[in-house]
C-alpha cells in the first residue's frame, strides 16, 4: 500500500478551498487579462497594509528575541 505524501494529504483535505481560490473572480479576471485598474489598485492598498503589518510584527519579534 502506497503511503500518501504530506502534499497529497493537504491537497486532498483542502480541494474545496483550492477550487474556490482558483475560481475566485479576482483570479479568473487576472488569468483572462480583464482585471480593471480600479480593482487592482484597491487590491494593492490592502496588500500594502498587509505587508506593513507583517513587517511590524516581524520587527517586534526580532526586537524581543533573546
Amino acid at each position: 500500500m502506497a503511503t500518501e505524501t504530506l502534499s497529497e494529504r493537504i491537497l486532498r483535505e483542502n480541494t474545496g478551498v483550492l477550487e474556490e481560490m482558483i475560481n475566485h473572480r479576482f483570479v479568473v479576471d487576472i488569468k483572462n487579462d480583464v482585471l480593471s485598474n480600479t480593482v487592482f489598485e484597491r487590491y494593492l492598498v490592502y496588500e500594502g497594509a498587509f505587508v506593513d503589518t507583517a513587517i511590524s510584527i516581524f520587527a517586534f519579534s526580532v526586537a524581543k528575541a533573546q
